[in-house]
């Protein structure tokens, strides 16, 4: 008789179907939009720049974006050269005076490039160039007391060889200045954006924007003999943080201090 009020009970227990927790109408995902993202890869990023940097600068030369493997950060290096075949825009940089001609100072360079590896000071910033490159430098480039900026931080003279489908190199004097990429970002894609009413186009809001440049995994990498890995390309994610969304965020969460566990009580 036990043997058989226990299979009844195991049958039972067998039969009984599993519940699950369900919603039987699920709330309404709303998204704030306070954040937007973009893909790209490192090299795809410096061709956009040197399209944009190229409208501006006449002796603009290219753009480079190189990843610190240690520590995931972009470093983005914008190149200028003495001739590039164009007159439009504004010139960085400039010779300095030297008591050689121009050919002579431009072997001497490279000469010492290829021996050394240090800069022959060839070239300096314009006025020009400092005022338009001096929006984008990294914050550790200007001195927070009197705002001037110490541009030996962030430049370098570097040769570009180029060579030739005849075998011969061509070297090209270059003055390279480091930017702040998420700045450089910012000023590509806007710092703001006006909110124009449809009926009667007037202007009812405008939305400010921030940008952070988040490095991923590089693309094809290789690893070095000692563990350390290299690679040409870099995947990015292009994050941009509406501040009108964020600041309303902050007044309403901000301040909160809530109770002692973090328990949103039913009431």
């Amino acid at each position: 008789m036990a043997n058989e009020e226990k299979k009844d009970q195991q049958q039972q227990k067998s039969e009984r179907k599993h519940i699950h927790l369900t919603m039987e109408e699920p709330i309404q995902f709303s998204s704030s939009n306070l954040t937007e993202s973009l893909y790209m890869d490192s090299v795809e990023m410096s061709e956009l720049i040197s399209d944009v940097m190229h409208q501006t600068f006449a002796d603009f030369f290219g753009a480079k974006i190189v990843v610190n493997p240690q520590y995931r950060e972009p470093i983005c290096t914008l190149y200028f050269a003495e001739e590039n075949g164009s007159n439009a825009g504004y010139h960085a940089i400039d010779r300095i005076i030297s008591k050689n001609s121009a050919a002579e100072d431009r072997i001497k360079f490279v000469n010492r490039m290829s021996t050394t590896g240090h800069h022959q000071n060839l070239f300096k910033l314009t006025e020009d160039g400092q005022d338009l490159l001096g929006d984008i430098i990294p914050n550790y480039a200007r001195n927070q007391n009197n705002h001037k900026v110490n541009w030996e931080k962030i430049t370098r003279e570097e040769a570009y060889v180029d060579s030739s489908i005849y075998g011969m190199n061509n070297s090209i004097p270059l003055l390279g200045v480091v930017v702040d990429l998420n700045k450089v970002v910012r000023i590509m894609y806007g710092a703001s954006e006006q909110i124009i009413d449809p009926d009667n186009g007037n202007v009812v809001d405008t939305v400010n924007y921030q940008y952070k440049v988040n490095v991923g995994n590089p693309i094809n990498p290789a690893n070095t003999g000692n563990g350390n890995t290299i690679a040409n390309r870099w995947q990015l994610f292009v994050v941009r943080l509406n501040m009108n969304i964020a600041n309303g965020i902050a007044a309403k969460y901000g301040m909160n201090a809530g109770n002692n566990l973090g328990i949103s009580r039913w009431q």
